[in-house]
């Protein structure tokens, strides 16, 4: 973003940028971006339970979880996007 921003480009205006968020980081950089959020502390409870299994002689094509992800996407001011989802944790 930084190189795009370096060439006189801003985001939301000349490109989009969309990131896989694995933590709180991209909710402090400015201007805000979208995000798709991944919980992997979520994931590799998962993916343990699912090792657990297999270990146990279940069949890999049996030992399938698909996450779902969390759109976060940012609001650059003018209207045209807003936020549709947060990520809360308990």
């Amino acid at each position: 973003m930084a190189a795009l921003s370096d060439q006189g480009l801003t985001v939301g205006r000349d490109f989009d940028l969309v990131v896989k968020q694995t933590s709180l980081l991209y909710d402090e950089v400015r201007p805000r971006i979208d995000a798709v959020y991944e919980d992997i502390a979520e994931a590799g409870e998962n993916l343990g339970r699912l090792l657990i299994r297999r270990i146990a002689g279940e069949r890999p094509g049996a030992l399938q979880f698909l996450q779902e992800p969390v759109p976060r996407f940012a609001d650059l001011g003018h209207g045209t996007r807003a936020a549709i989802g947060t990520h809360q944790t308990a």
